[in-house]
């Protein structure tokens, strides 16, 4: 069960990053925060590599090119993630929805690698994506409690002082 200490360490760590960013880009272009935030990602690389090097013995090219997009596409994956907060997203509505990325690889995962999920995974996906869905619902007000420049409507400009008084 070590796998859990690990997984719940990502779920602190995730989520804590969560809201570091929401406040980041709060003040900056989601861009340089992607850019400024790289070296961020090499520090605990870094200390991983100096605490357990990895074997490299079996790395091929085609392994190796693999990982490069993972790691592109998981680079991606946060480029929207800021995108979706840097266009106004609330940090506890978009962090939860990319959360949903597993329900997309167990999906994934029985079209092209030929696993089958289990009836606890498969509850456990439509639960989470029912959990996100109420997390995004929370957010949501019906179109009359809306402003009319939330709901795609004209503002009506203000009368005229200068003209007669509307006659009954």
């Amino acid at each position: 069960m070590e796998w859990l200490l690990w997984g719940l360490g990502s779920v602190a760590a995730f989520g804590v990053w969560g809201v570091v960013v929401r406040r980041v880009l709060d003040a900056v272009d989601w861009r340089l925060v992607a850019i400024v935030s790289f070296p961020g990602y090499l520090l605990p690389l870094a200390g991983l590599w100096a605490a357990a090097p990895a074997d490299v013995d079996g790395l091929t090219a085609d392994l190796a090119l693999k990982a490069v997009i993972g790691g592109a596409l998981a680079q991606t994956g946060v480029f929207f993630l800021y995108l979706s907060l840097d266009w106004g997203g609330k940090a506890s509505v978009v962090v939860p929805i990319t959360a949903l990325y597993p329900v997309v690889t167990i999906v994934g995962a029985s079209l092209f690698l030929g696993e089958s999920p289990s009836p606890g995974q498969l509850v456990g996906a439509l639960l989470a994506v029912a959990a996100v869905g109420l997390v995004a619902w929370g957010e949501r007000r019906p179109a009359t409690q809306a402003g009319p420049e939330e709901v795609g409507a004209t503002v009506p400009d203000p009368p005229d002082d200068s003209s007669p008084p509307p006659t009954r």
